[in-house]
C-alpha cells in the first residue's frame, strides 16, 4: 500500500489477503488495480474471485465471463487468460441455465488455452475439459481428459471419483443396450417361428385339392 498508484503492488496484495481467505479483501485489491491500468492479471482474478463469492448472482456471473473476455482482448496469445475464460463459461453453464451453446463455448476457449504447455500442466484444465465433454454427452473424450489429469496428478480424488462414475456409466449403458438386444432377438426369433408354423405346420390347412 505504500505506492498504490501501480497496479502490481494492488495485484500482489490482492494475492496474499486471497490466500487468507478474504475473498472480498482481495476483489477489492483487484479492482484497484484496474482503476490504475487494465491488465490481464487483474481481469483474470477479478473474474475468478468474482466467482468465489459466497453469494453469487447470475448478473455477477455474467460480469465476470465479460472480465474474462477482455483478459484475453489485451493478449489473445496469452493461454492462461482463455482458460480463465473456458472456466468462466462453465460456470455460467451450471448457474445460469445449462445450455449446450455455453459449453461450446467452453470448449473453445479451452482449445485455444491448449496452446501453453503451462496451462496442458494443470491437471484442473484437463478435469475440467473433461467436464465440458461429460455435458456434451462425449464420454470417450471425456474419458480421455479425466485420465490425463489423474495421470498428471494421482491423488486428484475428485477426477478419480468422476472418473469411476463415467466408467460404471457406460458400462451399465452397454449392458442395458446389450440386453435390449438379446431380447429383441429373442423375440424376432420367436416371431418368425411362429410365422413358419402358421405357413408350414401340422396346422396348415390343404387347398381343396389336398396340396398345401
Amino acid at each position: 500500500k505504500t505506492n498504490p498508484t501501480m497496479f502490481e503492488i494492488w495485484n500482489e496484495l490482492g494475492d496474499c489477503i486471497w490466500k487468507k481467505g478474504d475473498k472480498k479483501g482481495a476483489q477489492n485489491c483487484f479492482e484497484r488495480a484496474l482503476n490504475q491500468q487494465r491488465n490481464k492479471v487483474s481481469l483474470r482474478n477479478l473474474s475468478i474471485v468474482m466467482r468465489q463469492q459466497e453469494s453469487v448472482t447470475n448478473s455477477q456471473i455474467e460480469e465476470s465471463v465479460k472480465i474474462s473476455k477482455e483478459a484475453v482482448s489485451l493478449d489473445v496469445t496469452d493461454g492462461t487468460s482463455w482458460y480463465i475464460l473456458g472456466n468462466a463459461y462453465l460456470a455460467q453453464f451450471f448457474l445460469c441455465g445449462q445450455l449446450s451453446n455455453i459449453l461450446k463455448c467452453s470448449l473453445n476457449a479451452y482449445g485455444k488455452a491448449s496452446a501453453d504447455e503451462k496451462v496442458l500442466s494443470d491437471p484442473d484444465y484437463h478435469y475440467n475439459k473433461g467436464i465440458v465433454f461429460k455435458y456434451l454427452d462425449d464420454y470417450t473424450n471425456a474419458l480421455a481428459y479425466f485420465t490425463d489429469a489423474v495421470t498428471i496428478h494421482p491423488h486428484f480424488n475428485e477426477c478419480i471419483q468422476e472418473l469411476n462414475d463415467l466408467k460404471d456409466q457406460i458400462m451399465k449403458t452397454n449392458n442395458l443396450i446389450h440386453n435390449k438386444r438379446k431380447i429383441e432377438k429373442q423375440e424376432h426369433c420367436i416371431d418368425v417361428k411362429k410365422v413358419k408354423g402358421e405357413i408350414y405346420g401340422p396346422k396348415a390347412t390343404k387347398s381343396v385339392n389336398g396340396k398345401i
